[in-house]
């Protein structure tokens, strides 16, 4: 019992070695590690055994022997240590510290406000009197926005103050974590009406006038500050019913973590992490709710801080990896044939208080000797308030030749803060060393036989399952060759026994069978030792091996080998049969599972395992089939056979639309159709119907088998414009496949375009000509060919130089339209394109020629006679007006210039009613011709008008038929040169255009326009011009013959 305890104690020590640390917990009374005996070791001959106390006051009853020191990590001003002379034993302290903040102010403790100070709000104005009194904090506001000669009073409406507090505290907050905080302000206020609040009545609001009241706490610079309290009135100054006062009341506080957070946040900025600043500040905000009758007025009686109470808590953090130890130096154990058998360390600890072991899980009591650190550990947390004892075996850690010094220090792992001391103290600390001098051994020889084979050397054996296996050892004296007899030989590893001494045969044996090893190889190894000799093992290596089979397969009772061929057709069934058994006995092995893969289980029954398969379950063609046989402690067997399956012959026929169709058929159609196809898939010689098939339309989709056809339905929309390759495959299972190819040949449907101009139809002759600024109604019919249905959703664009629209779909009337003023036209000839598309049908183009021509105009007096007969020395007043001919208006604001013999001038439309006028004074006798000239921007055409102004004496009695006569004939030039003017003056193109504009107003039908070629157009002009240059010339020169020569002979020597 003794021997197994040393076994086991020999195993918890290489597990402790290997894992790196274990932790063991305490009991009641007593904690116990590891246990040793020496007397029950088996000794060397001629060895001494020595066991020694190798510390000094052991009790610490005095302060020798013992020595503290303080770890370099961590902070160990947070531990200590100290030898009690009272209690006589050893204690580690842990150093905490708990102290509580309090800043009251205001009636709490009725005390002044003793510190504070009244500072601005950044860029706010401060209220009218800010101050410390008796009250508290004491703010009076009073807003009169009508205040001073500019209204200045508004740059009070948002006024606010701050009312801060430098606060320090004696410590280095960094060493300190603050463990509860509190903080509580009472305030009041009070109002006059005028403070306005919703539900109040006045001329306008948004978010009514308020005062907030708040606290904050910051670091010393003011650069960060945290809003800890807070209250903005929301009905304070109300009317109905009236709320003048709010009295005494506690701002509403955040959370008491984010209070705290907030005063680390401030201490954070402080350089030694022990001041911050308190801020208390009230924001006023007075909106103007006052339309009319002056600015607003709103007067706040009194805005007060009442109190402040701020308090909280702090504890002391312990650092992590601070640490404390005792240690003792004691003497040396030296000599070559000194062995060191064991060493155990007993000592009582407690501790004080329970150790927080939720902050500092990990904190710990470890075991240096010599510096090195024992493996095992003691937790804090599981350290009691009374004595409990300690026992480690150190044995590992004990050296020779040096002194031998022992360390036992408590290691704190974890940060935390504590408020008030720990102590964990040590009594009764003892370290007893067992060592031992060593004098040879007999030296001794040990051969190993496997089953009678000498395995000395070869230590390998491979055996069955199911075999005997004998180990026999010979242990000898070296020297002699003797046998060692009454020696203890023991059998270890995969498995165990004693082995038996044979005194006859001088040897020791023991026999059992490998099923007791189980399938591999085991490691066994003999251990012989006796008192006073050298102890002997040796290791050997036995491979259990599985043991042999056989299988024999018959497909339909017909015997096959492995890798055979089975020719089947469909439909058929095969009874397969196996018999495995074995391979020495050849006994059959029940019990085994046999497999065919993928398949199923074969079933045993009467020394055999069956099944049957159906071939229409084997895929057409080669099939592999596998037999797998398992049994424990048995080979397996695989057994590989194939299986031909002949395949079927089938057909395939399709019907496109109820039409046959055949391979490399081609299928015409048109987009916006349905295409059916339908396939007979069935067995070429039965014709029957192949169900369950897998019928594909490559790229598109699977056939749905319906009756004894196979169907599917396709939208041409979704096939691509051209040729589309169809692709139809069939398959089953035993049949051969069936492939059909055809071309489906895709058409866009045709489309008809029409369009009108101004409602009028312009598909053949999409030719206009408007008056700029007129609108023009461009629709556009977009249907299908055949059906002349109405194509929707369709995209139609009118396209021109620098010009892009589309027309907008109006589904009521079945058009596309748009209005265009011609404003954004260029005068002269545009060529523009409607386009119109939509998928699956043609585009459709129309091109457009629209004329954007000048605005017509008719230059008259207002009388409609351009002939004006006065006497010599009389007055003209000219009155002019100027007709819009497209439009029909009078045109205002235009620049109207007169010409004359005596000069030009300008006339004026002085009342804005499109008459223009000017006086002529004086006009000598005589015949005037006055050339009228207009202009109103680029979008007019002025033509120049001529006024004939006759200055002549009235005849006498004598002359009467005289004056009928040069009346008529004044009567009749001057009607020659109206229609001259009118019509005549135009080239014959001009006219032609012109009349054709009329039409086009009357809606009367014209005639085909054919315009001639530039060069001819400009040929007739100038024609044109000089004939009319020449009559021109012809009556200035009989009225005037003079000055024309003159005229004449200077535009002559001006061209010279």
């Amino acid at each position: 019992m003794k021997n197994t305890i040393k076994k086991v104690s020999s195993l918890i020590m290489i597990f402790i070695f290997l894992s790196g640390s274990f932790h063991f917990f305490l009991n009641p009374q007593i904690i116990s590690i590891l246990k040793f005996n020496n007397k029950d070791k088996v000794h060397s001959s001629g060895q001494t055994l020595y066991s020694k106390e190798w510390l000094k006051n052991n009790d610490f009853s005095t302060q020798d022997a013992w020595n503290y020191t303080k770890g370099q990590q961590g902070d160990n001003s947070t531990v200590d240590a100290n030898i009690s002379s009272t209690n006589e034993w050893a204690n580690y302290i842990v150093v905490g510290e708990n102290n509580t903040f309090d800043l009251l102010t205001g009636e709490l403790n009725l005390s002044t406000w003793f510190g504070w100070g009244i500072y601005n709000n950044s860029d706010f104005l401060l209220p009218d009197i800010t101050e410390i009194n008796a009250t508290g904090l004491y703010v009076y506001h009073y807003l009169d926005e009508s205040e001073g000669p500019n209204s200045e009073g508004q740059v009070h409406n948002f006024p606010s103050v701050h009312f801060r507090k430098n606060v320090s505290l004696p410590v280095d907050m960094s060493d300190y974590e603050i463990k509860s905080a509190s903080i509580e302000s009472i305030f009041n206020a009070s109002v006059a009406p005028t403070v306005d609040t919703q539900g109040d009545t006045v001329d306008f609001y948004s978010i009514w006038d308020s005062a907030t009241f708040y606290l904050e706490i910051s670091d010393l610079n003011l650069s960060y500050s945290f809003r800890v309290a807070q209250n903005k009135t929301t009905n304070l100054g109300q009317d109905s019913p009236p709320v003048l006062n709010i009295t005494d009341k506690a701002l509403d506080t955040i959370g008491e973590s984010d209070l705290i957070t907030a005063l680390n946040l401030a201490l954070e900025k402080d350089p030694n992490h022990s001041s911050f600043t308190i801020i208390l500040g009230i924001d006023i905000y007075c909106e103007d709710n006052l339309a009319s009758g002056g600015g607003d007025r709103d007067e706040w009686y009194a805005l007060i801080f009442k109190s402040l109470n701020l308090t909280f808590t702090y504890e002391k953090k312990i650092d992590q990896f601070s640490s404390v130890s005792w240690y003792q130096i004691g003497n040396i154990i030296s000599g070559a044939n000194i062995q060191i058998s064991e060493a155990q360390l007993t000592f009582k600890v407690k501790i004080g208080q329970l150790w927080p072991a939720v902050l500092s899980p990990f904190s710990e009591m470890s075991i240096l000797i010599n510096d090195n650190l024992h493996t095992e550990t003691l937790r804090l947390g599981t350290l009691n308030t009374t004595f409990n004892i300690i026992m480690f075996d150190v044995t590992r850690l004990i050296l020779k030749d040096v002194n031998i010094t022992l360390e036992i220090q408590v290691f704190i792992a974890n940060t935390f803060s504590l408020g008030k001391n720990i102590t964990i103290s040590i009594d009764d600390v003892f370290l007893n060393i067992s060592y031992y001098e060593i004098f040879p051994d007999y030296t001794t020889d040990i051969d190993l036989f496997l089953n009678n084979l000498n395995k000395t050397l070869d230590k390998v054996i491979q055996i069955p399952i199911y075999n005997a296996l004998n180990v026999t050892i010979k242990y000898t004296n070296q020297s002699t060759g003797f046998h060692i007899s009454n020696a203890t030989v023991q059998l270890k590893g995969d498995f165990t026994g004693s082995l038996n001494e044979n005194f006859t045969l001088e040897q020791y044996s023991i026999i059992f069978n490998t099923s007791q090893l189980s399938i591999g190889i085991k490691t066994l190894t003999v251990e012989a030792k006796k008192d006073n000799y050298f102890t002997q093992t040796i290791q050997f290596f036995v491979e259990v091996v599985e043991r042999p089979t056989e299988l024999l397969l018959f497909v339909d009772t017909n015997q096959i080998d492995d890798g055979d061929t089975v020719n089947s057709g469909i439909n058929e069934f095969l009874n397969i049969t196996v018999n495995f058994r074995d391979n020495s006995t050849k006994k059959f092995l029940s019990g085994a599972n046999v497999e065919l893969l993928g398949v199923d289980n074969l079933t045993e029954s009467s020394n055999y395992y069956n099944v049957t398969i159906n071939t229409n379950e084997l895929d057409q063609g080669i099939n592999v089939l596998i037999i797998l046989a398992h049994l424990s402690n048995y080979t397996s067997q695989t057994f590989q056979f194939f299986i031909e399956l002949i395949e079927g012959t089938s057909e395939l026929l399709l019907f496109v639309n109820n039409t046959p169709t055949y391979n490399s058929d081609t299928v015409t159609v048109h987009t916006e159709e349905i295409l059916e196809f339908a396939v007979f898939y069935r067995d070429n010689l039965t014709k029957a119907h192949l169900s369950g098939a897998n019928v594909e339309l490559l790229s598109v989709g699977n056939f749905i088998e319906s009756g004894g056809s196979y169907n599917i339905t396709i939208n041409t929309n979704d096939l691509n414009p051209g040729t589309t390759i169809l692709t139809i495959t069939a398959q089953i299972n035993n049949y051969l496949s069936q492939t059909i190819r055809i071309y489906v040949e895709l058409f866009e449907r045709a489309t008809e375009l029409h369009l009108y101009l101004n409602s009028e139809n312009k598909t053949l002759d999409p030719v206009i000509e408007l008056p700029i600024g007129s609108i023009l109604n461009i629709t556009a019919k977009y249907t299908e060919n055949q059906t002349r249905r109405h194509l929707n959703n369709a995209t139609i664009r009118v396209i021109g130089e620098n010009f892009l629209t589309s027309l907008t779909e109006n589904l009521a009337r079945e058009h596309y339209s748009i209005l265009i003023n011609t404003t954004i036209l260029k005068v002269g000839v545009n060529l523009l394109s409607i386009i119109a598309n939509i998928t699956n049908y043609q585009i459709g183009t129309i091109d457009i020629r629209i004329t954007i021509n000048k605005i017509s105009t008719v230059i008259s007096t207002v009388s409609g006679v351009p002939i004006i007969n006065i006497l010599p020395g009389d007055n003209v007043k000219l009155q002019i007006i100027l007709n819009n001919s497209d439009f029909g208006a009078l045109i205002k604001n235009a620049t109207v210039t007169y010409t004359w013999t005596y000069g030009q001038d300008e006339l004026t439309d002085q009342d804005n009613d499109g008459i223009y006028e000017a006086d002529l004074l004086e006009i000598p006798e005589g015949s005037y011709t006055i050339i009228i000239t207009a202009s109103a921007g680029d979008d007019y055409d002025f033509k120049n008008y001529k006024i004939t102004v006759s200055a002549i004496r009235r005849p006498t009695e004598g002359q009467t038929w005289l004056i009928y006569v040069l009346t008529g004939g004044i009567i009749g030039l001057v009607s020659i040169f109206s229609i001259y003017q009118l019509y005549f003056k135009y080239p014959p193109l001009i006219r032609k255009i012109r009349k054709l504009r009329k039409s086009i107003k009357k809606g009367k039908k014209t005639k085909p326009l054919i315009i001639s070629k530039r060069i001819e157009i400009i040929n007739i002009e100038q024609q044109n011009q000089a004939k009319i240059l020449d009559f021109e010339l012809g009556n200035s020169e009989n009225k005037f013959p003079d000055k024309i020569e003159k005229k004449l002979k200077k535009k002559i020597n001006e061209n010279e």
